[in-house]
């Protein structure tokens, strides 16, 4: 006997299945629901299967509208790193108002091809028009009709709803649990004279000491999670000079060819931030960008949920902004930063150096993430989320803007110092308008494939610094003249020489083990 053949179940037969279990008043058993797919569809169902469809895996079909009944379950991508830059060039031109052809889709995936190391070793796969159709299939967007200046709420990524008010949402959830990310770029050497420095690579330019941050924290200011920081190189010559591990320090390091945010590396950051919230139901506020939205697609499709994780896309309008970060909290970030950056610019003229030359990024790292962990106050977060409208609160008082003016005050009396007329203008040396981040220009093929240009062996043209030789009885020595200081100190703490203390007890240990 001949074997029998499966019949594949369509999306919109899944609909529909689901429409009838959940829309009937007495709900039917598997048995019932088996017979009457069967019924309608002339096609088998088991029990398993029917269990599947009904499970919030596919509760995605129940809010659209237009389900293709052609649609089956897609064969997953072989080459899935080339399918996720072609989908995000495909999403970046289009954005552009380009026309897309398959046959310019087909030409993209060969130049694409070419670029990514990991295939460097492969022979290159016919891009047919059978790989097109396919490649067409996986990547029917249900994002493609919503409307990109109104927020929408998405789960395990499949949009609930458009939001007329995201408050509304976040009304129901503590504000414990709201929590916004932010993109942010950094020139991590400009002077206030605002020179941009500017190399060539590969007939491509791009900014000389430029990292991209992302920052996350919830509204209360209770939950700031670790920083991500994208530069240039996989392991920076300052970092291996001083034998530093970014997360000793508390920030996590990544690098690509352009120092930016990819779909890649935002895909990367929603999982671990989906592992970070587990046991908890949190809502995400993410701004709008090619990058944001082909991760969450990319995600959706190969049934990466997001499984503690609803996500706010908030609305892509010009004339009102939406992400708390840009009421306060990314410019009192960035002050911070520029205050211990032209402290040790003062520092080095004095002693006759060129700061610009022995700055490198293990400093920049360093302030920057003291500013995040430690200068930035819970009061400036709730304040920058209230101020946002993201939250309702029932205070009916404005909340006061945060706005760092003492620092602002220090940085622009140093500036002053050596460079007046820039001082006049202080707040955009504080947060320039050309660190924000940029969609792709006009070339988005060789913006997409930029993210694998080679590995630098350092992040700019800082000279090389002396390496800092410790040693466990040095340490102990620095630590007992710490402990004197602040015994001596008037107003000293004793909890802080405590501490002292305790970590000169863990070398004590350390030392001990090692003459064992």
């Amino acid at each position: 006997m001949a074997p029998v053949r499966r019949r594949a179940i369509t999306e919109k037969e899944k609909k529909e299945l689901r429409n009838y279990f959940y829309n009937s008043s007495d709900k039917p058993t598997q048995s019932d629901l088996i017979s009457w797919f069967k019924q309608r569809f002339d096609k088998d169902l088991s029990q398993p299967s029917v269990s599947q469809i009904l499970s919030s895996r596919y509760s995605y079909l129940d809010h659209l509208t237009d389900v293709d009944g052609d649609v089956k379950r897609n064969r997953p991508a072989k080459y899935p790193i080339l399918e996720k830059l072609l989908f995000e060039w495909q999403q970046r031109a289009q954005s552009q108002n380009q026309v897309v052809t398959g046959e310019a889709i087909k030409e993209t995936a060969s130049k694409l091809w070419k670029k990514i190391p990991e295939y460097k070793d492969l022979s290159m796969p016919e891009f047919s028009n059978g790989w097109l159709e396919n490649f067409k299939r996986r990547h029917q967007q249900f994002q493609s009709s919503v409307n990109k200046e109104q927020p929408y709420l998405l789960f395990q990524g499949n949009i609930i709803e458009t939001i007329t008010r995201i408050a509304d949402i976040t009304t129901l959830t503590d504000p414990e649990n709201v929590f916004a990310l932010c993109e942010m770029g950094l020139f991590w050497k400009l002077t206030p004279s605002k020179v941009y420095a500017v190399e060539e690579v590969q007939g491509m330019k791009r900014d000389k000491a430029r990292v991209t941050a992302l920052v996350c924290t919830n509204a209360t200011g209770t939950r700031k999670l670790p920083m991500w920081a994208i530069g240039y190189s996989q392991n920076p010559k300052a970092f291996r000079s001083a034998a530093i591990k970014p997360d000793v320090l508390n920030f996590h390091w990544r690098y690509n060819g352009r120092a930016c945010l990819t779909t890649i590396l935002i895909e990367e950051w929603l999982l671990w931030f989906d592992a970070q919230m587990q046991n908890r139901k949190v809502v995400l506020l993410l701004e709008r960008s090619t990058a944001v939205v082909c991760a969450l697609e990319n995600l959706r499709r190969t049934g990466r949920d997001l499984t503690s994780t609803s996500v706010i896309i908030l609305p892509d309008q010009q004339e009102k902004r939406y992400n708390p970060f840009d009421y306060g909290i990314t410019f009192t970030l960035k002050a911070f930063y520029r205050k211990y950056w032209i402290r040790y610019m003062l520092a080095q003229i004095e002693l006759g150096r060129n700061p610009h030359k022995t700055v490198n990024i293990l400093h920049a790292m360093r302030w920057l993430t003291k500013a995040w962990e430690i200068d930035i106050s819970p009061v400036c977060i709730y304040n920058s989320f209230c101020q946002s409208s993201v939250l309702k609160t029932l205070d009916t008082g404005q909340p006061e803007l945060s706005y760092p003016a003492e620092v602002v005050s220090e940085i622009q009396n140093s500036v002053v110092r050596f460079d007046a007329r820039s001082a006049e203008n202080i707040q955009s040396f504080i947060d320039p308008i050309e660190e924000r981040p940029q969609e792709a220009g006009s070339d988005v093929l060789t913006y997409v494939a930029s993210q694998f240009l080679a590995d630098r062996d350092q992040e700019t043209d800082e000279e090389d610094e002396p390496r800092l030789q410790t040693t466990l009885n040095g340490t102990y020595e620095a630590l007992d003249y710490l402990i004197n200081f602040e015994a001596q100190r008037e107003g000293g703490d004793p909890s802080f020489i405590i501490t002292l203390l305790r970590y000169q007890n863990t070398l004590e240990d350390w030392q001990n083990k090692l003459l064992k």
